[in-house]
């Protein structure tokens, strides 16, 4: 990942338990909410990002605030990510 020369952070969503080994390693958590695509919709009936978020669809974005969601300072420091929701524009992975 470090490798990658034009990312500003790495970004990992995880369960609470393996949170601490993620901070030993050097990830830092961070408090957004999270906007992704429902798990429930089958994958042949997805849409592109930008048609699922429009008023006029049946499919509603999941939005979560809580879970463990950590950050990797690549080209940033961690006090400059920005703040608002994190739009994942599909599932969660």
């Amino acid at each position: 990942m470090r490798a990658t020369h034009d990312l500003e952070y790495g970004y990992l969503g995880c369960r609470e338990d393996v949170v601490p080994f993620y901070e030993r390693t050097g990830w830092h958590r961070i408090r957004v909410v999270e906007r992704s695509t429902p798990r429930s919709l089958p994958p042949e009936t997805m849409m592109p990002p930008e048609t699922v978020m429009r008023a006029e669809t049946s499919v509603e974005a999941v939005v979560e605030a809580g879970s463990p969601v950590l950050i990797s300072p690549i080209r940033q420091s961690v006090d400059s990510w920005p703040p608002g929701v994190v739009d994942l524009r599909g599932r969660p992975w």
